[in-house]
């Protein structure tokens, strides 16, 4: 009976590995979702039937600007403007309300309008950006 050759370690082809551990990257970098945490904002879409029909809802634009607010071309105060949609809640629960937000405003200026309208149940406004 013939003895075998001592098995020498033969050389491992890297090229090959390199190639498999490429493709295995691009597959699982192609087939993994992303999962974005996003804040969960309600967003009212048009209904099949609405396209095209304007609002019937009555507009309300409160401007904000650094530290003032106005309605209807009167300035006033946080509490002033808290006290005012009271009233125009009061006279129309059907209105919309257009807040209409002055680059130089601070987030905490729209943050406390936003607040304002949640404490007196308006639901409907759009927030908008002057130039």
């Amino acid at each position: 009976m013939k003895k075998k050759a001592s098995s020498k370690s033969l050389p491992v082809p890297i090229s090959a590995m390199i190639d498999v551990v490429f493709l295995l990257l691009v597959f699982f970098i192609v087939t993994s979702q992303d999962i974005l945490e996003e804040a969960y904002v309600s967003v009212n879409l048009p209904g099949e039937g609405r396209e095209g029909k304007p609002s019937e809802k009555i507009p309300l634009d409160i401007y904000v600007r650094s530290g003032n607010y106005q309605i209807l071309g009167k300035s006033m105060s946080l509490s002033e403007l808290a006290q005012s949609l009271d009233k125009y809640k009061d006279l129309s629960s059907d209105m919309t309300v257009n807040l209409k937000v002055s680059p130089k405003a601070s987030h905490e200026d729209l943050v406390l309008v936003l607040d304002q309208l949640s404490k007196v149940d308006f639901e409907d406004y759009n927030i908008n950006t002057l130039k």
